[in-house]
């Protein structure tokens, strides 16, 4: 910020700096950030170039890389943390395992891309296997979003679909409900069911933005790929 010379240390998710990126992470989630996030896109717009900020209790840097994505920095005390900002979410970029980790709800989670449903939280350094039908786990809506409401045409699920991030949930409706809402997927353009009855289960269809599809049974279990 002084054009002084950096000397920061990198952290990460992983190890000594968990505790700070999580923290710091934790900071920035909120209503506000988003909104900051926005300005930040319209008015900081040069690729190549490192736009700085200075916030209450931090510095941070705002870059945007050849390929579009806008990036940003956390400089904390001698201590920095890149991430970056797509579809309305914090990702990271965990190398050691060749994935790409979304942030919500104060812990980092990957989508398992092969096997369509299969949601993983990060925590110590350890995946772990999540199935909210079993564990009352699940990813949480981000506040004050757009939503879009599919209904079964037997009226016995609902798909929402947020708008900026295109996350799915899957919900009962009935009540009251037998699950707790389920997260399905990332990035998805459009929801089909299928007619139930005369034997025949329920299924959901969702197309996705790479132009696949994504199929689950009427519980939210994905079939395989």
């Amino acid at each position: 910020m002084d054009r002084a010379a950096l000397r920061a240390t990198l952290i990460g998710p992983r190890g000594a700096g968990a505790s700070q990126v999580r923290a710091q992470m934790a900071r920035v989630s909120g209503s506000g950030w988003r909104a900051q996030v926005e300005a930040d896109r319209r008015s900081e717009s040069r690729p190549g170039r490192y736009y700085w900020h200075k916030d209450s209790g931090f510095n941070y840097c705002h870059y945007l890389d050849g390929s579009g994505y806008h990036w940003y920095g956390w400089y904390m005390g001698e201590q920095f943390f890149w991430t970056r900002n797509f579809s309305g979410r914090w990702w990271w970029y965990d190398a050691d395992f060749d994935r790409w980790d979304f942030y919500n709800d104060n812990f980092w989670w990957w989508q398992d891309p092969y096997h369509v449903g299969d949601l993983y939280c990060y925590d110590e350094g350890d995946y772990t296997p999540v199935n909210s039908q079993d564990d009352q786990v699940a990813v949480t809506q981000p506040d004050a979003v757009s939503l879009k409401t599919f209904d079964s045409p037997d009226g016995t699920r609902k798909i929402k679909l947020v708008e900026d991030t295109q996350d799915a949930f899957l919900y009962d409706a009935a009540d009251p409900p037998a699950f707790s809402p389920l997260y399905l997927a990332s990035g998805v353009q459009s929801v089909e069911f299928s007619q139930a009855g005369n034997g025949r289960p329920l299924e959901i269809f969702l197309k996705l933005n790479d132009g696949s599809f994504d199929l689950f049974d009427g519980q939210g279990h994905p079939y395989n790929p």
